[in-house]
């Protein structure tokens, strides 16, 4: 999706809340008994009480086809309002629900709302009216004169650090820097790796910071960002004894180290899972997601996060190569996380397409051989960039390997040294 367009209904404006629903199934008549149409061809509708519902079927979570803009439907959106605003002037509501639905439709697809769009062709603001498109009074000229403020305000709530807001999370500690999380072999508990910036010497730095969390239940954990959404970083594992995964909540930081509660079941079974990881908010729902592979039927999946102690609906984006199949978070320009895809010590990009998917075209972004362990570990070399760490097979060294414009960077060791340890997250 790269444009938003704005209709109207052309209906009258003085309903009341108990009408829309009437008004919709009208709607709903109209373009499906006199148009022919199979639903309703506007993705949304927006009443005047600023009340945003479903138009087409299924647009909310997907990037369903409408009907709405003849010539532009196939890459575009457009919501609504239900009324007619070439004599009337839209609610203060309406414009409201308009910069929220637009900043944030735009905003899985990684586009801005004040930019700059071309389709088929033509070259519009990603925010336009219908009479933008085709000769029309629609929506209307109370409503297209209010464009300019929607574009701006739908930006506004476009937040500058949208790449970070779906990057993969993995700062533990609330000090901005990435973190890893290791199992220490003796002891069975946790450490966590707090990664600095290379310094004026150009060398990557970090601390061990010992907690008592003992991982000795589990054979897989992961850093997994704020699942639960009460602003602290959790930690998922998969149980040895039945393969279940559990959730270690983050309570409280004493000291600059990081305290988990748990295990508690997240109720998905991942005993025929592997390369299960932190994907970054892969569903653009504001929650972080787990992806993994299926080994019965080589499906690439996301299990998201219910924003509570539990798990959505996991669900597949496709079938993952015979390779790695590792999340990159948000490695190009755009704020959709992608995946890393490997085959013959080739490393090819699978871009994320914004809500919930994966382009079918990959790239090629470099080499990859020797790591029996890699990870998307959010930005660690401080660039703004999120980069990946990797254990080498042969030394059980980590390695932090730095987004370089899109590309895989030349590997940097992490100079600070841990005790030996069996599992990386």
């Amino acid at each position: 999706m790269t444009i938003g367009f704005v209709h109207h209904t052309v209906n009258a404006n003085d309903y009341t809340r108990e009408d829309v629903p009437a008004l919709l199934r009208g709607i709903y008549a109209y373009h499906t008994r006199s148009k022919g149409w199979s639903d309703i061809g506007y993705n949304f509708v927006v009443d005047r009480f600023g009340r945003i519902w479903e138009g087409r079927y299924g647009g909310v979570d997907r990037a369903v086809v409408g009907a709405h803009t003849l010539g532009y439907n196939e890459t575009a959106f457009a919501m609504s309002a239900l009324g007619n605003f070439e004599t009337t002037q839209p609610s203060a509501a309406m414009l409201d629900a308009y910069e929220r639905l637009f900043a944030w439709k735009l905003g899985i697809h990684g586009v801005s709302a004040t930019a700059q769009g071309t389709v088929g062709g033509s070259t519009f603001s990603t925010v336009s009216g219908h009479s933008d498109a085709d000769s029309t009074a629609c929506p209307g000229r109370f409503l297209y004169a209010k464009l300019p403020d929607i574009r701006v305000g739908a930006s506004d709530l476009q937040p500058s650090k949208a790449r970070r807001l779906r990057q993969v999370e993995t700062d533990l500690l609330g000090d901005d820097a990435a973190d890893l999380i290791v199992r220490d072999v003796q002891s069975g508990n946790a450490l966590i790796w707090r990664t600095r910036p290379a310094g004026s010497d150009g060398r990557l730095r970090g601390r061990a910071i010992r907690t008592q969390v003992n991982l000795s239940s589990v054979d897989v954990i992961v850093n997994a960002g704020d699942w639960n959404g009460d602003g602290y970083a959790d930690m998922v594992g998969r149980r040895s004894s039945d393969g279940q995964l559990v959730l270690y909540l983050g309570l409280e930081r004493v000291r600059g180290s990081s305290l988990f509660a748990g295990p508690q079941v997240l109720g998905v079974d991942a005993e025929g899972l592997t390369q299960i990881r932190n994907a970054g908010d892969v569903t653009g729902d504001g929650r972080p997601d787990l992806s993994a592979v299926a080994r019965g039927t080589g499906d690439l999946k996301i299990i998201p996060s219910d924003g509570a102690t539990g798990a959505g609906i996991s669900y597949s984006l496709g079938t993952a190569h015979a390779g790695l199949n590792i999340p990159l978070g948000v490695w190009n320009a755009d704020p959709a996380p992608d995946f890393l895809a490997t085959r013959a010590g080739v490393a090819y990009m699978r871009r994320g397409n914004g809500p919930g998917r994966l382009d079918d075209n990959s790239r090629r972004i470099g080499g990859l051989r020797g790591y029996a362990s890699i990870h998307a570990a959010g930005d660690v070399t401080g660039d703004g960039r999120g980069d990946l760490v990797a254990r080498r097979r042969s030394t059980h060294e980590v390695w932090v390997i730095p987004n370089s414009k899109g590309r895989l960077g030349e590997p940097q060791l992490l100079t600070e040294r841990l005790p030996p340890f069996d599992l990386l997250g």
